[in-house]
């Protein structure tokens, strides 16, 4: 027999078994993988709730905004000023949107039984 005939034969039985034993592991790594997580996730998410955002997260979200797009004008090339400016237009007008809807709703930012001043301690 050839000695390239050869070679040419163990490489290609080195790689078939090479990629059948890789298979294999991740065959395996994949059925313990599933296995964990199938045993942990009820201890893993059992007290976690995943909470809506409520009005009030939305109006700090947009005041966020707004006083980000407020200081980007200050970085801002002048060709990106007109879109700048809409922006903060934008984002001040969701603030005002979102603060009346609140308003509306009868949320504040206090107790409304408060009858007399908060004094500093």
């Amino acid at each position: 027999m050839n000695f390239y005939v050869f070679w040419f034969r163990l490489k290609h039985r080195l790689k078939k078994g090479l990629e059948i034993w890789f298979y294999c592991v991740n065959n395996m790594l994949f059925k313990i993988k599933h296995q964990i997580e199938k045993r942990a996730s009820p201890y893993l998410f059992s007290g976690i709730k995943k909470q809506q955002p409520t009005l009030f997260d939305y109006i700090n979200e947009a005041r966020l905004d707004w006083h980000n797009a407020l200081r980007e004008y200050d970085f801002v090339d002048r060709e990106l000023i007109d879109y700048l400016t809409l922006k903060i237009m934008a984002a001040e007008r969701r603030y005002i949107t979102l603060l009346q809807q609140a308003r509306h709703q009868g949320i504040t930012a206090w107790s409304l039984n408060l009858t007399e001043p908060i004094k500093n301690k």
